[in-house]
């Protein structure tokens, strides 16, 4: 009999101590109602092979933020199963390149980086084969050549080629093996 109260007495312990933790104060409870997510400004999305030549992956590009010029830049890529395959991101105004010059007008520049987003899956920035010989140019200290060659030996593999900052450019492709997106080259 003494061992059975002990025991209730440890459970009622038990389950008033974990009634205190899962049971917030208004204050943590407010700060949670208190965050709001950021405000998606445009959306542009487009369905293509990539990881698998049977289904088309979505390649999506967002802008969030309050404003286009001062907003990020969110680009995705899902297989068709959803699940998140890349993401990267970058400040909005790099979408202008070398336009992010002082002559130009905010509106200008809004308009510029909305254009830019429109055209940013153009059928001519996805390449098959993903690396050609020509691509070699663009190989430096940063370059993964065990996954670039990887990338190269595929003649199956489709690249997206994407541009942002003043003269950055950024080639993406699928490595079956390890299942992933990398980066296969890159240069500024």
């Amino acid at each position: 009999m003494n061992y059975s109260i002990k025991l209730s007495a440890l459970l009622l312990l038990g389950v008033l101590s974990c009634t205190n933790h899962s049971n917030p104060s208004n204050a943590q409870v407010n700060k949670v109602r208190d965050i709001t997510p950021p405000k998606v400004l445009m959306v542009n999305s487009k369905e293509h092979y990539f990881s698998n030549l049977k289904t088309k992956d979505i390649f999506k590009i967002s802008l969030i933020g309050d404003s286009v010029y001062s907003g990020k830049i969110l680009l995705e890529v899902f297989n068709h199963g959803n699940k998140r395959l890349f993401a990267d991101t970058f400040p909005a105004f790099d979408l202008l390149g070398d336009l992010d010059d002082s002559t130009f007008s905010l509106k200008h520049k809004e308009d510029s980086i909305k254009m830019r987003m429109k055209d940013f899956f153009a059928e001519d920035n996805f390449v098959q084969p993903a690396v050609t010989d020509a691509d070699s140019a663009f190989w430096d200290d940063n370059t993964d050549m065990k996954e670039l060659e990887e990338i190269k030996k595929d003649t199956s593999a489709i690249g997206f080629v994407y541009s942002h900052g003043y003269e950055g450019t950024y080639y993406i492709g699928y490595l079956k093996r390890a299942k992933k997106v990398v980066t296969y080259l890159s240069h500024d």
